[in-house]
């Protein structure tokens, strides 16, 4: 009996995992992260999900000078090659993408909290990654039904 009554819920359940804003907050769960979800698949899908989420937040237009900025008068060599490099560094194209796989693989490579623990405080005590902080914002306040 007990056995027919878990699978009556993982059946009922099961669909849930396949719920966009369901399975990507799970993964935003500090909680739960990966292990949430019952299927492997359900968590592979989730996290290219999770991936396409941040990376259309880290698109943001950058405004860049075409040529470096001219090194004033006073300005010691080792100033000006270091003004040449920040120039560069900013010129240089970000890859969106990349961000966001980094990130998320910081988020889930970290310990996971306890049971007990509210993950709400968890972002809003979290310093960094402000991407990721925005998709909770977005996601986590969904209310569960």
């Amino acid at each position: 009996m007990l056995l027919n009554l878990i699978d009556s819920c993982k059946r009922r359940l099961l669909g849930y995992e396949k719920h966009t804003v369901i399975r990507l907050s799970t993964l935003l769960d500090p909680r739960f992260k990966k292990e949430g979800f019952l299927f492997s698949h359900n968590v592979s899908e989730s996290v290219k999900a999770l991936e396409t989420e941040l990376t259309q937040h880290n698109k943001n237009p950058a405004v860049y000078k075409s040529e470096p900025p001219t090194p004033t008068e006073t300005a010691t060599p080792n100033q000006q090659l270091f003004a040449f490099l920040k120039s560069n560094i900013a010129k240089k194209p970000r890859a969106e993408r990349v961000d966001a796989i980094l990130s998320l693989r910081n988020f889930y490579e970290s310990p996971n909290l306890d049971q007990d623990s509210n993950p709400l405080d968890y972002w809003k005590n979290m310093n960094g990654n402000d991407a990721l902080k925005a998709c909770c914002k977005k996601l986590l306040c969904i209310p569960a039904t």
